[in-house]
């Protein structure tokens, strides 16, 4: 009821507002206005014609909505500075594009018309209503890219709502723009924010954030440059839930967090066709009692430090009004540490609590360099993308994780009595240096059959060093079909092969049985684990190896989607996409107990291996199967604007580590942590006297969890087995809903060009409050059934936060 009181007075008052925005895509205005030309000369656009344009428009409408969205979004604010500037100028390229193209598609007796009616200077010119010339010729090129599938893509399949990408870049041209800066100071404090529902206190809490950037052209025409910085310091929050010999123990905690950024770019254009793109930044973070939190207490703590430059340098050379060809480098250092709050061994109480002694000391140093280049052409009806890029990576690695050893109790009663279940413990060298290289080529083209058809054929090649099929080729293929005056289906096939990493490399070479082993006893002595009595046991070595078959995984992609412009400004997209996992990485331990092997009388079991302890087997044996459904919706009031999300996913999949040795399929389930469904959606209105108000809204159907015993009930070394008939992530977790708000004021201390209220120097306040009503959102519930707490939610996501800060914009 709050929030229904909240629509209508955010409608009541935005009826007199908005005065200076337009609600329609300078794109759509322009259609608009070219139909309504030809339709007063007599000569009006064919249903043909319509289907034709519908199918132009489409491939520049994500673009430019992309751009539009940036200056009707108000979760920051209202844009200003070089952000409008950008997003104006993008727009207006846009516009132009599509008006040079446009009279292709028209007769000689339309194009008559229409170069008449242009000469006229009656045209809609594409800017934002109220505002001077965008500068178009601050941008050089904006390459759209309406194909989630094309070859320029490395990554995709998955399962999460981001898994299909599509991009559009705008390149834009040195010494060109004004200069801009924008400066903020933001604060948040626990006397603002709720206490969150699972801890009983609440823990003090600070956040401060200092940002702001300055770019401008230094030499008109020739150079561009700018600097960022961004200084945040906050305590995240957070909540121990464990249950303890001394009964509960419920602590809100503080995570301390520092991070900093400093970047410069710049774009040198040396002449009108050549232009170098540089970078160079620097990030650090410093991390305090990571770890803590759930079950984990606040002993079992760690602190993490990094330190990362890099530099980049991509060079633009236009070879002629079709073609441009550039190629690309970047170097990267990096360092980072991680430190256990205290030292001995670890202790965990399954469901229970996490305590005992840090287990993850470890020390990073890493240099990348990546490379590549790509040739861009089109002639009207074909577009071509050809090129290369790699990566090569050299690191050298301290780890030490576990090397104390760890115990793990399978209940209280059992920590009470100090009969733990299991411990284990990593030895050996824990130096690992390591070289990773990864390249790729790749060649798209999508070629205009018709007005109304498109086909884009892709082909990419992707290689490495680090495993035998090292060799990844994957074939695409996608079209786009007018099927109405305002409809577009897209449609398409592909395979997208996933890159082994380093990290499964270093996995590798790391527990080889060699390098470092792990060691393994079950029902070990407390508290020395080798001793059980008088009889001291001496356990094998733990190791880990690959399959001679090791492949890379890859995923077989298809989707279609549908692009639907309604009257009224209203803007559907609706897609579904299904990915088939194929090879993926999963482990097992092959030697785990014979199935009906562990009896009273021979409780460990007989394994194939019985003078050796777990082997680890890496193996490219892995299915998946994942449907996701997205539906987008965006609509533009005179009084509002909205924009909603909706993903529904349904997804299986194997686990990655085997629970069931000996059934390839026991672990076939619902995959990940994922929701079944996801509502995002966001409200932006302008109020009268500059004051700016976002509402957001998500929601979604609860994450799904496992059920396990909380014993390891097959002697594989894991506490993941299941009960007979239970498959995995059967379980879901109780829904989330929670509504936040934007709301800032701008003051302003002089207008912008042409004496209007957008651009010019202004001073805004603004609140950002999430969580607004302070509703309990539970996390998933404990699946442990040997804990007290089996079937409760221990813990619960953030409360209301608030933040407040000011911004200076010029």
């Amino acid at each position: 009821m709050n929030l229904m009181r909240l629509w209508l007075v955010c409608a009541l008052l935005t009826t007199v507002a908005l005065g200076q925005l337009v609600t329609q895509n300078p794109l759509d205005e322009l259609r608009t206005q070219v139909a309504e030309v030809l339709a007063a000369a007599g000569v009006p656009f064919t249903p043909e014609q319509e289907r034709q344009i519908a199918l132009l428009l489409e491939d520049r409408r994500q673009a430019s909505e992309s751009l539009f969205g940036e200056i009707m979004d108000f979760s920051s604010g209202v844009p200003e500075g070089d952000q409008r500037d950008r997003a104006l100028a993008g727009i207006q390229w846009i516009h132009d594009e599509f008006r040079a193209i446009l009279s292709d598609f028209l007769t000689p007796a339309q194009r008559e018309v229409w170069e008449e009616f242009e000469s006229s200077g009656a045209l809609i010119g594409g800017q934002i209503a109220g505002d001077d010339s965008p500068q178009p010729d601050r941008i050089q090129e904006i390459r759209v890219v309406n194909n989630p599938l094309t070859a320029e893509n490395s990554v995709g399949g998955g399962t999460g709502p981001g898994s299909l990408r599509q991009s559009t870049e705008v390149i834009e041209r040195g010494g060109t723009g004004a200069f801009h800066g924008n400066f903020s100071a933001a604060f948040q404090d626990d006397v603002l924010n709720a206490r969150n529902p699972a801890a009983e206190n609440k823990p003090p809490y600070h956040e401060r954030t200092i940002s702001g950037n300055i770019s401008g052209p230094v030499i008109r025409d020739r150079l561009t440059v700018s600097f960022s910085l961004r200084n945040n310091r906050r305590e995240n929050v957070g909540t121990v839930k464990a249950e303890t010999l001394d009964g509960p123990f419920a602590l809100g905690i503080t995570r301390p967090n520092v991070g900093k950024f400093y970047e410069g770019r710049g774009i040198l254009q040396f002449t009108d066709t050549q232009s170098l793109h540089f970078g160079v930044e620097h990030r650090s973070f410093s991390r305090e009692n990571q770890g803590i939190g759930n079950f984990t207490l606040p002993e079992r703590g760690s602190d993490s430090r990094s330190n990362n430059y890099e530099v980049d340098l991509r060079h633009i050379a236009v070879l002629s009004d079709r073609a441009v060809y550039e190629t690309r480098f970047s170097w990267q250092q990096g360092h980072s540490e991680t430190t256990p709050l205290t030292i001995g061994p670890g202790v965990n109480v399954l469901a229970a609590f996490n305590g005992g002694g840090g287990q993850n000391r470890s020390e990073s140093d890493a240099t990348d360099f990546g490379f590549g280049n790509l040739l861009y052409f089109t002639d009207g009806r074909l577009t071509l993308r050809a090129g290369t890029e790699g990566t090569y990576r050299r690191e050298r690695e301290v780890d030490e994780n576990n090397f104390l050893g760890l115990y793990t109790f399978s209940d209280l009663e059992n920590y009470r009595n100090r009969t733990p279940s299991q411990y284990d413990v990593n030895r050996g060298d824990p130096v690992l240096d390591v070289n990773h290289l990864q390249i790729a080529a790749f060649v798209q083209n999508d070629l205009r059959l018709t007005n109304r058809l498109t086909l884009m054929l892709g082909f990419r090649y992707q290689g490495q060093n680090n495993v035998d099929g090292n060799h990844a080729m994957d074939p695409r293929l996608n079209i786009a079909y007018a099927a109405g005056s305002s409809t577009v289906i897209r449609a398409g096939i592909g395979t997208i092969h996933e890159p082994w990493t380093i990290r499964d490399q270093k996995r590798l070479l790391r527990f080889d049985g060699q390098r470092q082993f792990g060691l393994r006893v079950s029902q070990p002595g407390w508290p020395d684990p080798f001793q059980s009595g008088d009889i001291e046991t001496i356990p094998p070595r733990s190791r880990r190896i690959a399959t001679s078959d090791m492949r890379t995984p890859y995923y077989v992609t298809t989707v279609i989607a549908l692009e639907r412009s309604l009257p009224g400004n209203l803007q559907i997209n609706f897609s579904v996409d299904h990915n088939r996992g194929v090879n993926l990485k999963r482990r097992r331990n092959i030697n785990t107990p014979f199935p009906g092997s562990i009896t009273p009388e021979n409780p460990d079991g007989l394994k194939p291996f019985p003078n050796e302890g777990d082997i680890i087997e890496e193996r490219t044996a892995g299915l998946s199967s994942h449907t996701n459904y997205r539906i987008s919706l965006r609509q533009r009031f005179s009084i509002f604007n909205i924009v909603a999300n909706y993903v529904g996913n349904r997804g299986y999949s194997d686990g990655n580590m085997l629970s069931n040795a000996y059934d390839l399929f026991w672990d076939w389930g619902r995959a990940g942590s994922q929701e079944n469904h996801t509502l995002t959606a966001s409200i932006n209105s302008r109020l009268p006297r500059d004051v700016y108000l976002t509402t957001s809204f998500s929601a979604n159907s609860g994450e799904i969890y496992n059920i396990t015993t909380g014993t390891d009930d097959n002697k594989d070394g894991q506490f993941s087995d299941r009960p007979e008939g239970v498959r995995r992530n059967s379980e879901t977790g109780p829904r989330f809903f929670a509504v936040g708000f934007n709301v800032s004021k701008a003051f302003q201390l002089n207008l912008g060009p042409g004496g209007n209220t957008s651009g010019g120097t202004q001073i805004s306040l603004f609140a950002n409050i999430d969580n607004a009503f302070n509703m309990t959102n539970l996390e998933a519930p404990v699946g442990v059934m040997t804990s007290r707490n089996f079937g409760l939610s221990t813990s619960a996501f953030a409360p209301r936060e608030i933040e407040v800060g000011l911004r200076y914009q010029f």
